[in-house]
């Protein structure tokens, strides 16, 4: 029977818990399950070992559910009836059978848990039940028990596993694989080999101890078979020779907390990390201090608050003994933690934060005990959970439960009894161990600890190590999790470092996962060096196969906008790009929509191995809002998770090959002037990434961060029409531009191009592609002369200009700027339309110009133009084009005036190096688009003076002339076929209205 050993050094350390020489008084043996021929049976009669077993049963189907509060008084192996009662604390899946249950166990692979009633079928964990929680009651407090626990589900892919977190007055904690490709004894697609002891575990003095199951794997399954449970007598838990406590929390004046005074009730004196200010803050007034010892001696152990941006909160949010959690602890639950002042704050999680607490310089001939407290009121099922991994020399990985539905002694919602306790860990060669908290369900707290100093012995060295945990990856995207046990069993061995011999075929991370890239085999060695020189290495290959990444390839990963919610069906923005991709891109894309209702980046990134991998994708796109992030609730912490969990994901994706774009913030119907300034700020930023990043809220925005008016389905989404704006603000060509290679554009604003007017006039021309609604307009200009510098025409037949009039004023329709821009220097005129609002702003030099008579407008703009055949300034130079497919708050536009590379949405930019060699490198676009620019131009016909007139004047007449200025022939239809006139070549219409209005046209015959 196989063991499983936790990464640096077996956990049982049989000699330091004087377990040899201990007398075995009884076993209990536990089958969990079904009573159904198809999905398993419960073990009913004595096995073949002569033990009796207890069931612990679930009801019949395929799968089905079995609630909390199942009780099974435990019977021992030998048949006699006992008062221990193990109780169902929380809901779990039951299945098996004919779904992945081993149903031929080999005794010599799990000794007496090979029984097939047994193993045949199992309790599950996935994403809608995410933990176990099992009771052991009415145990004898002066007796120590063992537990044996075994977890099967057969199936090749993806592997699965599960966390066992076992606590009384000492605690237990391992990991265990499942299911998965060639896990199993001679290559078996699951466990069929491998038992979890634990050590032994002393009870509470009410005489119990908590069973606590969680997914290894946060995005797979995780299951649990059969249970051995060995009790023992003249058991003696180690005695701590020192104690240290820590209370975690806040500092202004008990509002929301408050350091814990020295001594406390029971003479200990405390340490105290803590964040001044009032409510949830991320700031720590002492991230690193030396240790107090509970004597108040002044140790070298110093403690070290790193990792990713935890938060502080308490009294006034649910903590123990706060506002909202009003009842004292009690030493009864916790024993010396039973103080106010260190329960009633703590540091918490709520996203992809992690708290990592380095304590440093400790004796490597000493054992710690870490007793870890959390607790939060939360009234949901799910409650709050947090995942605990220490490591030293060896390591412990467990789950605490800090809040949830009838977590507490008399069914509160807050945890006022459990304490994480660990194994015995062992510090590092340079005296480090280190505390990750991370979050696993809802939020995570740690709100005090206690850490115990206890007797040691050197330990060998270890002489060999060796690889475990699968021989090949079968299914695109997956990845497999290796491991390293040594020889001896209870032994030492420094860090391992991993590598493989081909990164193409795959890559391995730090902690052993390897992540499939192509097909092939691949090496895979572990490598632990001893201080001495003594290397230890092992090597593994590894198969890999069905790895069929398309090079056109994208999956969608986002919440319910981008799943199209609030459109018609096919119609979300989404959907429209994805029929973009397919049937009208350079390329043929593959695209796959996986995106999920109310997801937030932290749903994202724990599901991301799971969903997004297996898709076989070469590019993914995140589709994620501050409106599921909670920034309507949360403020900054929203926006912190949000810009961090995202920057994350982004560079997760590159460190796979993959190519990740962003949409970015959205308007939402209940944001306030605060939520918006958030989306503002947070857009800005990442129109600065070096991503590519659409730019949502210049689509739909109504100015004020919500949906603009007709375009919303609800609170959080669009309807189709307003899917249809955000499908507009993405640039078509994006990834097309992307898969050719082209880079990101860099600024640059050291070129400009002169046009001058002689005989002959140009003007810059494109085209947006596809259908264009909501845009930005934006170029650096200097002139001394008057006329158009810049036009668009739109699909209705409107020419509309930015005009130097006389007096050297801009003017856009009733938008004229206040000082004369002629004047030889560099001015910046832009001009944004929001198409669903239905303003369009002029900005000179980034400072918004104001109207003289408010316009409602919806433009469809098909072409655009720098400078003008009719009535171009004498000369004028320009400058850093930018053409964006999306409207432009006021903070956009002081950045982009400023010199920020603003890039979300960004369809043209073009410098204009008028020292260019070719047209081409005069006008290049560097924008991440295939969009390019092109020169008009046109002889100047001399005599034809001309006015602008609008299209609903009349037409008087058409005359037609050469371009030598020979009048050919005069026409008074508007419709006239000039080809049944004109040879090939370039002639000039002149067009009369009945206003007297004129205005010339280039006509070129070809």
């Amino acid at each position: 029977m196989k063991k499983t050993i936790l990464y640096f050094l077996s956990i049982l350390l049989c000699s330091s818990f004087h377990l040899f020489g201990q007398t075995l008084t009884q076993k209990f043996y536990l089958d969990f399950g079904q009573d159904n021929s198809g999905e398993g049976r419960h073990t009913t009669n004595v096995d073949n070992n002569g033990n009796y077993w207890n069931n612990v049963v679930a009801p019949n189907g395929s799968p089905s559910n079995l609630n909390a509060g199942l009780t099974v008084q435990l019977k021992s192996s030998t048949n006699q009836s006992t008062a221990y009662v193990l109780e169902v604390a929380r809901a779990i899946h039951s299945n098996g059978g004919g779904n992945g249950g081993l149903a031929t166990p080999d005794p010599a692979l799990l000794g007496d848990l090979a029984v097939g009633t047994a193993t045949e079928d199992y309790f599950f964990l996935d994403g809608n039940m995410g933990k176990g929680l099992f009771k052991f009651k009415n145990l004898d407090p002066d007796k120590a028990y063992q537990f044996s626990i075994y977890g099967c589900r057969t199936a090749s892919g993806a592997q699965r596993g599960v966390i066992y977190s076992l606590s009384g007055k000492n605690g237990s904690h391992g990991k265990q694989l499942n299911t998965g490709t060639g896990i199993g004894a001679n290559g078996y697609d699951g466990n069929n080999n491998n038992v979890w002891v634990s050590t032994p575990i002393v009870p509470t003095d009410n005489g119990e101890i908590m069973l606590e199951l969680g997914r290894l794997f946060t995005d797979q399954m995780g299951y649990i078979s059969a249970l051995k449970m060995e009790e023992y007598s003249d058991y003696t838990l180690p005695v701590a020779e020192k104690r240290f406590y820590i209370d975690f929390g806040k500092n202004n004046n008990g509002l929301d907390g408050a350091p814990t005074p020295s001594p406390d009730t029971n003479g200990n004196y405390w340490n105290n990390m803590y964040s001044n200010d009032d409510g949830p803050t991320s700031g720590i007034v002492n991230p690193s201090f030396n240790l107090v010892s509970a004597t108040n001696e002044t140790t070298a152990y110093a403690l070290e608050q790193t990792g990713n941006n935890p938060q502080w909160n308490g009294v006034r949010n649910g903590a123990l003994g706060g506002t909202d959690s009003p009842n004292e602890p009690t030493a009864a639950l916790l024993g010396d933690l039973a103080i106010k002042t260190a329960t009633y704050d703590y540091l918490f999680l709520d996203g992809t934060q992690t708290s990592v607490l380095n304590f440093k310089n400790l004796n490597p001939a000493k054992r710690y005990r870490f007793n870890v407290f959390g607790s939060r009121t939360d009234t949901g099922n799910e409650g709050r959970i947090g995942r605990i991994e220490i490591t030293g020399a060896n390591n412990c990985t467990g789950i605490h439960q800090m809040g949830g539905a009838g977590i507490g002694t008399n069914g509160e919602g807050y945890n006022n009894k459990n304490i994480f306790v660990s194994d015995l860990i062992i510090p590092d060669a340079t005296g480090k161990i280190v505390l990750t908290l991370t979050r696993w369900i809802g939020f995570s707290h740690i709100n005090c600890i206690k850490l115990e100093e206890i007797d040691g012995e050197e330990l060998p060295l270890a002489t060999a190590i060796e690889i475990s945990g699968g021989t090949a990856i079968t299914a695109c995207g997956r990845s497999l999790q290796l491991t390293v046990t040594s020889t001896p069993q209870v032994s030492v061995y420094p860090s391992v470092a991993w590598s493989v011999n081909d990164g193409d075929i795959a890559r391995i991370t730090e902690t052993g996962k390897l992540y499939a890239n192509a097909n092939g085999k691949v090496t895979v060695t572990a490598t632990a060096t001893h201080g001495n020189g003594t290397i230890l290495t092992d090597s593994k290959e590894i198969t890999v196969s069905n790895q069929n990444i398309g090079d056109y390839s994208l999956a969608i990963m986002g919440s319910s906008v981008p799943s199209g919610t609030g459109a018609d069906s096919g119609k979300g923005y989404a959907q429209l790009y994805q029929q973009y991709l397919q049937n009208g891109a350079e390329h043929r894309w593959a695209v796959t929509n996986i995106s999920i209702g109310g997801n937030t980046t932290t749903d994202v990134t724990n599901r991301w191995d799971n969903d997004f991998l297996p898709t076989c994708s070469r590019y993914i796109y995140y589709g994620l809002s501050l409106g599921n992030e909670g920034i309507h609730e949360r403020g900054q912490a929203a926006f912190d998770s949000w810009r961090d969990n995202m920057l994350t994901l982004i560079e997760r994706a590159r460190s796979h090959g993959k190519v990740p774009f962003v949409g970015n913030n959205y308007p939402r119907g209940d944001f306030n002037t605060a939520d918006y300034n958030f989306v503002k700020q947070l857009n800005l930023l990442t129109h600065e990434w070096d991503v590519p990043s659409v730019n949502f809220l210049g689509a739909i925005d109504n100015g004020a961060g919500q949906w603009a008016t007709n375009y919303v389905a609800d609170n959080a989404h669009p309807n189709t029409a307003g899917h249809a704006e955000m499908f507009y603000a993405i640039v078509p060509s994006l990834l097309d531009a992307v898969a050719d290679e082209k880079p990101q554009p860099v600024r640059t604003g050291n070129t400009s191009l002169s046009l001058v007017k002689t005989d002959q006039v140009k003007r810059i021309a494109f085209t947006p592609e596809g259908t264009l609604h909501s845009f930005t307009l934006s170029f650096a200009f200097k002139t001394t002369g008057t006329g158009t510098i810049a036009s668009f025409v739109t699909a209705a037949g409107d020419t509309a200009r930015l005009i130097l009039g006389s007096d050297g004023k801009l003017t856009y329709k009733t938008q004229v700027s206040p000082d004369a821009l002629n004047d030889d220097n560099w001015h910046t005129a832009s001009l944004t339309h929001y198409y669903a609002w239905g303003k369009t702003q002029l900005y000179i030099d980034g400072e918004r110009i104001s109207r003289s008579t408010l316009i409602n407008e919806k433009l469809v703009p098909v072409k655009f133009h720098l400078n003008d055949f009719t009535n171009a300034p004498q000369s004028v130079d320009y400058r850093e084009l930018f053409f964006f497919r999306a409207g432009m708050c006021a903070e956009e536009m002081t950045a982009l005036y400023g010199g920020k590379m603003l890039k979300s949405s960004l369809e043209i930019y073009a410098p204009l190096n008028g020292s260019a060699d070719t047209e081409q490198e005069v006008l290049k676009n560097l924008a991440q688009s295939l969009n390019t620019l092109t020169f008009g131009e046109q002889d100047i016909i001399t005599g034809l003076s001309e006015t602008v007139f609008d299209k609903d004047q009349e037409i008087k007449e058409i005359a037609v002339y050469s371009l030598t200025g020979q009048k050919l022939f005069c026409t008074t239809e508007s419709k006239f076929d000039y080809h049944e006139k004109l040879s090939a070549g370039i002639f000039i219409a002149k067009v009369v209205t009945t206003q007297g209005a004129v205005l010339s046209r280039k006509i070129v015959v070809r």
